[in-house]
């Protein structure tokens, strides 16, 4: 299967993808330099989660998508919340000081392991 291949099927809800195998399939291609401009279509109610895992895997990579990343700190869900603080902290400077303030504010964040992410 395509990388192309795997994010449609990442992004169709009727697809059967949450044993992971896919995901970490898609995460290998990241890696073996599949255009990370391609993680964007992920952003998307039916595939958030698998957005954010690969995200806080690819760290550094995702640097083009700050913005998209730190969207991810607004989620209802703290899961993605805590990848999206991963990702953040390898992948932000001191330039994106707007970027660590929101990693900063989720230290008062409900969610024990998301504070804990934070700090």
């Amino acid at each position: 299967m395509t990388p192309d291949e795997m994010v449609e099927k990442l992004l169709d809800p009727s697809s059967d993808t949450n044993d992971g195998v896919l995901v970490n399939d898609l995460l290998g291609e990241f890696w073996r330099g599949y255009p990370i401009e391609n993680l964007r279509r992920l952003f998307v109610p039916a595939s958030i989660g698998d957005a954010a895992f690969l995200v806080s895997e690819l760290g550094q990579k995702v640097r083009q998508l700050l913005r998209e990343v730190a969207g991810l700190l607004e989620h209802e869900s703290a899961g993605i919340r805590g990848d999206a603080i991963s990702a953040l902290s390898q992948c932000t400077t001191w330039e994106d000081g707007w970027a660590v303030a929101k990693i900063v504010r989720a230290l008062s964040d409900p969610h024990d392991g998301v504070r804990w992410m934070a700090c």
